[in-house]
């Protein structure tokens, strides 16, 4: 094989490699330095960069080319060329997290960090401290990708339109909130709406707060598993719970055991079959539950009609009535 490599013409290299260009790595050194067989395997290949010569890998033509096709090609691109604005500027407009291969002077230049945080995948966590502390380049980049707040600066995670910014691209994002907005009601409203779960990253008073915790469940009902204990005392938890089953029927298996002393808790059970079947697995009381099989049983035949005659005299909990209307909604749902 090597012979035949050997034997190779110029013909013959570049066709391969505009066909595939990583098959650059099979070339002999020269044709790995040779300007027209290494800029056609750049142009399908990007990352084939990382097979060219030295000298190839110090042309700005070719590498110009390289990070245009794939930004990772700056990777394999000379220590000069990594701090070549316009080649540095050509890869991280693709893709941010292109800047960790840039030069410092580059990774502290505010017109390419700029460029490299307004992606999803953001390049804030290479760029220099300095430009983690600018107000402008960490809320460009908090509005693309919430989450980049925690690459900003102690002082920038401390700014209220900052962090307000961060928490509404992404609510998760209050888990690098300085301390005091952590536990901000207007900031830690906006994150719940945006992501439920976000409530997590807050105090247990916030996490005991009604309405927070409403608006959380209402988006994604699953949060109901990092309510604050009070809360579960509280008159209104009940209201909570439905919101929360309402959106997810498996919330049920948070509710806690206290729920079913509820004279809500059927209701909050119905809700929680009708929205995922699955839910049937989480209710507690025994009774109450052999109902709703009676009624699932029931809704999976097709004999809707004559509810009120087929299910008197079988429930124990729910009311005829209740259990007819339940069927209804249910319809005829396949198995």
């Amino acid at each position: 094989m090597e012979e035949n490599q050997k034997k190779m013409t110029f013909e013959e290299a570049l066709q391969l490699v505009q066909k595939s260009g990583s098959m650059l790595i099979r070339l002999d050194p020269e044709f790995q330095n040779n300007f027209d067989i290494v800029l056609a395997s750049v142009k399908n290949c990007g990352e084939a960069l990382k097979f060219a010569s030295k000298d190839r890998q110090n042309d700005p033509e070719i590498v110009l080319t390289a990070v245009k096709q794939d930004w990772r090609a700056l990777e394999y691109a000379s220590e000069r060329l990594k701090n070549d604005p316009d080649i540095v500027m050509a890869a991280v407009k693709q893709n941010g997290e292109a800047l960790e291969h840039a030069s410092k002077d580059r990774k502290n230049d505010p017109e390419i960090v700029l460029a490299a945080v307004q992606h999803k995948r953001s390049g804030l966590y290479t760029a220099s401290q300095r430009l983690k502390d600018n107000f402008d380049i960490v809320m460009a980049a908090v509005k693309h990708n919430g989450l980049a707040l925690c690459w900003a600066s102690d002082r920038l995670q401390n700014n209220k339109d900052i962090v307000m910014a961060a928490v509404k691209q992404d609510g998760q994002a209050l888990a690098y909130a300085y301390g005091r907005l952590r536990i901000d009601p207007e900031i830690v409203m906006t994150a719940v709406k945006q992501d439920g779960f976000a409530f997590y990253w807050t105090s247990e008073k916030l996490r005991n707060d009604p309405e927070i915790i409403l608006t959380a469940v209402k988006q994604n009902g699953l949060a109901l598993k990092y309510v604050g204990e009070d809360l579960k005392k509280d008159p209104y938890y009940p209201d909570i719970v439905l919101a929360a089953v309402q959106q997810n029927g498996e919330a049920l298996k948070f509710a806690g055991e206290d729920l079913k002393k509820d004279p809500r808790y059927p209701e909050i059970v119905m809700a929680a079959v009708k929205q995922n079947r699955w839910a049937y697995d989480y209710i507690s009381d025994a009774k109450l539950k052999d109902d709703i099989s009676r009624v699932l049983t029931l809704a999976s035949t097709e004999e809707i009609k004559n509810l009120q005659e087929k299910l008197t005299g079988k429930l124990q909990v729910l009311s005829v009535e209740k259990a007819a209307e339940f069927l209804l909604e249910l319809g005829n749902p396949r198995e």
